[in-house]
């Protein structure tokens, strides 16, 4: 089975959240839906939880990506790039599978204007003249952390995920079985 839940209540972050959908009949994403307002300063990153977890068939891995409009228009991605969904993580002990969404905010914080200042310095050039003191040209830095931040409005669309089918290796396969959230595989591993 394929489809789409609420997480329980006890891991639900949010009353009225969402089941995501397909734009259209023929989308391969379903969009997921911005749970609370969100502000992103840039170079920031954010997370939100999206009070959804996704039960897959054997085989399958959910895949997911900022929307193309959000990272077109907005610059920006999800942090991790792609977020990988892994069957496992349905009804997760510890998330219960909530589908948590990282956001970056690509855009940059400071700018160059295109005025220079002038600063006195202790550059010493030797010319035809003899020795001169030459003053340092500096750009100008702007604050662009006002024009650059990214407001994006509870139930407005960001994200979109896929499922996927994979294939296993005959070799550099595991036995070990998810117990933690976001990042576990890493300490699992670790531990085998």
């Amino acid at each position: 089975m394929r489809k789409f839940e609420l997480v329980n209540e006890e891991f639900r972050k949010h009353e009225d959240s969402k089941l995501p959908l397909r734009g259209t009949q023929t989308s391969a994403g379903y969009d997921f839906y911005a749970t609370e307002d969100l502000v992103i300063k840039p170079q920031e990153k954010i997370m939100f939880w999206s009070d959804v977890k996704a039960q897959m068939q054997e085989g399958e891995v959910l895949l997911g990506f900022v929307r193309s409009s959000m990272g077109i228009k907005n610059d920006l991605m999800l942090s991790n790039t792609v977020a990988v969904i892994d069957s496992d993580y349905y009804n997760n002990e510890k998330t219960g599978g909530n589908i948590g969404i990282s956001i970056r905010n690509m855009k940059p914080a400071i700018g160059i204007t295109g005025k220079q200042m002038l600063v006195p310095s202790d550059n010493i050039v030797v010319s035809e003249k003899g020795k001169e003191v030459v003053p340092m040209v500096m750009p100008i830095l702007e604050d662009l952390t006002e024009k650059n931040t990214v407001v994006i409005k509870k139930g407005e669309r960001v994200a979109q995920f896929i499922f996927m089918s994979f294939q296993e290796s005959e070799n550099c396969n595991t036995d070990v079985v998810r117990t933690g959230g976001i990042g576990s595989t890493t300490e699992e591993a670790k531990q085998e």
